[in-house]
């Protein structure tokens, strides 16, 4: 499906994907990225990368410490 296209994409653009898994919700429009506080200067550049298939922004909340991912993509429909 949607996340490991998504997965493989990324994979091979040199980013290490941990896990994939379904979104809490399939009304997202727009893919939307998240960040762990100290991994926003990654932002730019993954942003980036993603606008190549995606129609992608950075969330406006973020994740939490606690999170098992350091940044978070969920795919949307565009």
């Amino acid at each position: 499906g949607k996340a490991t296209s998504t997965k493989d994409f990324l994979e091979k653009l040199g980013w290490k994907v941990a896990t994939v898994g379904n979104a809490d919700s399939d009304t997202y429009a727009k893919t939307e990225v998240r960040f762990k506080a100290k991994f926003n200067t990654f932002e730019e550049t993954i942003l980036k990368d993603l606008s190549e298939k995606y129609s992608a922004s950075a969330a406006s909340d973020g994740l939490e410490a606690t999170d098992s991912a350091d940044i978070e993509v969920i795919v949307g429909s565009k």
